[in-house]
């Protein structure tokens, strides 16, 4: 929790006391957002799988060196920060594994490519929560050696870290012991063997003092003589640096001054760059789902083609061309639930990056949902329209063709984009499977081919306008009837000539509804990206309404923990790391 307050990046509802203080500067409340003024290494890696320590590092250092950066320049500190962290012997190797690869990537490797992402643009402060969770002994006292090397080159890092071993405790410069959200000792390691030999409760010989000082906190009496003397610490050295005028306009203002209008498109024409990038790597690595969607229109293509396959102009013809325009709303109605992963595949890597000030959601937005729109939902409805429309005999005209290909690839975007939408209200794939099929057939049930839309109650005729497969049954199937002539051949009668437009009349369809359900179709594909936005903004800002949020719970705090809030103050000018036990 302090390492988030000091980073900016707080929970929903909470709010930070006191100020963090950069090069004399007051970080605002909600971070800076640069990674190159502060970087953050949250506990969780949190890394794309399927890359390499390679291509994250370069991800990052796209989205993190200056915009006027070249490319070689951006090459040069990415090898520069893998042979810095010891990881240029994996540099190519992919992070999730693969079959075919003789070499894995550990978790101690895992844990220096995070590091790695935010050293890349040499921030001035570096915090990192519990770096050496998770690893064996070596693999911890490997980071902290890495991390000391770090800090010796005119930076501050400041980490987390529970338990560590004797040799790797004795590393750190400054060590601040924290239970109960206050703190009870701090200093050197050799200042904390004498603060704790005062307070009576001195380390055994050959006993580890990370260990001891733990085992200190279940003795109130001496924890209460503890405190005072952190207390006094915390209140004598970081109030003169606090006192200090900043050194120059604050650096982060700068940045954002210095890119301007014209600086910040050329930075989301970078992040664009950046994030499709990632995404065609992973698309590349991982084709399963857009084979899967391919090779499931060139089967049912053919196949549903030959079902529906000779049309004429009876009552039979008139079931059959409703019944294949129906199957296409199934089709790529329920063929948008892929769209699911979407978001939630990578929900918590959009979250730290975003954290972390790498893009910006719209950018994040853009990428996933074009990429995804293109291969998975236009890609696939051109494919099927192309084999099934002359498999079945529909009518051979371009103007009707094309307008069969439109609505088609209309109608699997909007359920893709409203899938979408659905899964970032979820974080699991079943529920939001389960809520996005429900409201799949609940508006596949007013679509006209199951309920009159002349006869239903009028409430449900506002659920009819709100649903988009209306307005593509309407188009599909107007579209092959319009300007026909239907035989009603019924047992017992003569066959009677009667105008398609009748028929349509009587499902309450209007051919010259054609163009503007094209247009409300277009419509509700914008507006259920707009949703998926909204609900992505809402769910990746650390704001939310006051009326989502629980009210904080008043407590009464010790003295110390006062100290600690109200001074809360980073140097950029001391070259130093910082444990918080």
């Amino acid at each position: 929790t302090l390492l988030d307050a000091v980073a900016g990046v707080l929970a929903p509802g909470a709010t930070r006391e006191g100020r963090v203080l950069v090069g004399g500067h007051a970080i605002p409340q909600h971070g800076v957002r640069l990674p190159a003024m502060v970087g953050y290494v949250r506990q969780e890696d949190n890394l794309s799988l399927t890359l390499t320590p390679r291509e994250c590092v370069w991800f990052a250092a796209q989205l993190t060196l200056p915009v006027d950066a070249t490319k070689a320049q951006r090459s040069a500190a990415v090898d520069s920060t893998l042979l810095s962290l010891g990881l240029s012997h994996i540099a190519n190797t992919q992070l999730g594994g693969n079959a075919s690869a003789l070499q894995r990537v550990s978790g101690g490797e895992k844990r220096r490519v995070a590091i790695a992402m935010s050293m890349v643009c040499s921030p001035r402060v570096l915090l990192l929560d519990e770096p050496t969770s998770g690893l064996d002994s070596s693999s911890a006292h490997r980071i902290v050696a890495t991390l000391r090397e770090l800090a010796s080159h005119g930076r501050v890092v400041m980490l987390s870290i529970h338990q560590p071993a004797q040799r790797t405790f004795e590393m750190l410069s400054t060590a601040l012991l924290m239970h109960q959200g206050a703190p009870v000792v701090v200093g050197s390691v050799t200042e904390l063997y004498e603060r704790i030999v005062i307070a009576d409760v001195p380390c055994p010989p050959g006993y580890n003092l990370a260990d001891h000082l733990l085992d200190v906190t279940a003795d109130p009496v001496a924890v209460a003589k503890l405190r005072e003397g952190a207390a006094a610490e915390l209140d004598s050295r970081p109030l003169e640096i606090s006192k200090r005028p900043p050194d120059g306009p604050a650096p982060w203002e700068a940045v954002r001054m210095a890119r301007g209008w014209k600086g910040g498109l050329r930075q989301l024409g970078l992040e664009l760059r950046a994030l499709y990038w990632r995404i065609g790597l992973n698309v590349y690595r991982h084709p399963s789902l857009l084979r899967l969607h391919l090779g499931v229109v060139l089967v049912l293509g053919p196949a549903v083609g030959l079902v529906f396959h000779g049309v004429g102009n009876n009552l039979a013809s008139f079931q059959n061309r409703s019944g294949a325009c129906f199957f296409v709303l199934c089709l790529f109605g329920f063929s948008g639930l892929s769209a699911m992963e979407v978001f939630i595949s990578e929900q918590e890597i959009m979250l730290r990056e975003l954290q972390q000030g790498y893009y910006r959601l719209v950018s994040y937005f853009v990428a996933k949902i074009s990429v995804d729109a293109l291969l998975l939902r236009a890609l696939p409805a051109i494919l099927f329209s192309l084999i099934f429309y002359p498999t079945m005999g529909l009518r051979a005209e371009l103007p009707r063709f094309e307008t069969f290909v439109t609505v088609a690839t209309l109608i699997n975007v909007c359920s893709g984009m409203l899938c979408a939408a659905i899964s970032v209200l979820f974080d699991s794939l079943g529920a939001a499977n389960l809520a996005a099929t429900i409201l799949m057939l609940l508006l596949l049930l007013m679509n006209g081919a199951l309920v009159n839309l002349r006869e239903v109650a009028r409430p449900l005729q506002v659920g009819q306008s709100l649903s988009f497969f209306r307005y593509g049954f309407e188009a599909l199937l107007t579209n092959e009837l319009e300007d026909t002539i239907v035989m009603v051949d019924a047992p017992g009668i003569m066959p009677i000539p009667v105008k398609s437009r009748v028929f349509l009349a009587i499902l309450g369809m209007d051919a010259d509804n054609i163009p503007n359900d094209k247009s409300v179709l277009a419509l509700f594909c914008v507006g259920h990206a707009a949703l998926a936005l909204l609900l992505l903004y809402v769910k990746a800002s650390t704001w939310r309404p006051k009326f989502l949020c629980r009210p904080p719970v008043p407590r009464k705090r010790t003295p110390g923990e006062q100290v600690l809030t109200e001074v809360a103050v980073v140097n950029s000018k001391k070259g130093h790391s910082t444990a918080l036990l």
